[in-house]
């Protein structure tokens, strides 16, 4: 790439940054799908007992 060293460590900043953001957001969305099978298996339970 023919491009000055302040533009290369540019890119690897931003590329680093959006790597590191995808494994924080990635982390989120697994523990926030947990939470909502969890609740949704709490309600349900509680529907089915009601139900009766």
């Amino acid at each position: 790439m023919d491009a000055p060293l302040v533009e290369k460590d540019h890119y690897a900043v931003c590329a680093c940054f959006l790597v590191m953001s995808s494994f924080v957001l990635q982390k989120k969305t697994i523990r926030d799908n947990i939470e909502d099978d969890n609740y949704e298996k709490e309600h349900m339970t509680k529907r089915k007992e009601e139900a009766k």
